[in-house]
């Protein structure tokens, strides 16, 4: 099996926190042109709407996703603000396709957000 690219590693390590994350910015990759509301991807992930908009919002902040106003309510639409960024996703992509199991094992590798603030507090303890 062939080693998950540098530039990928870096971008999951720096932006992406689990496989329904990826699952998410994958999907919305693949379809540039739609528009999704939180209801819409909850139905389309099958998963609860509130997880969709956390989602929609993480990516939103990630500077990966844009937003307008329309009649079904907020829409998200895959928009990176920088050409570098849509690069780094369609490489993710296109090691997710080549090697999903690297990219998830990738994925499960990183530390939980509880347990890096965990590990934070006790080296604040520890300094103190």
């Amino acid at each position: 099996m062939d080693r998950v690219p540098a530039s990928v590693q870096r971008f999951i390590e720096e932006r992406i926190e689990s496989v329904g994350l990826l699952d998410v910015l994958l999907l919305l990759h693949s379809h540039p042109q739609r528009t999704w509301t939180a209801a819409e991807l909850s139905r389309e992930v099958r998963s609860e709407r509130h997880w969709a908009e956390v989602q929609l919002e993480y990516l939103r902040a990630q500077a990966l996703l844009t937003t307008e106003q329309g009649p079904r309510g907020l829409a998200y639409r895959y928009g990176p603000s920088r050409r570098e960024l849509d690069g780094a996703v369609r490489q993710v992509s296109e090691a997710f396709r080549r090697q999903p199991v690297s990219v998830i094992r990738l994925i499960f590798r990183q530390p939980s957000a509880e347990r890096l603030v965990a590990l934070e507090a006790a080296r604040l303890r520890r300094n103190h």
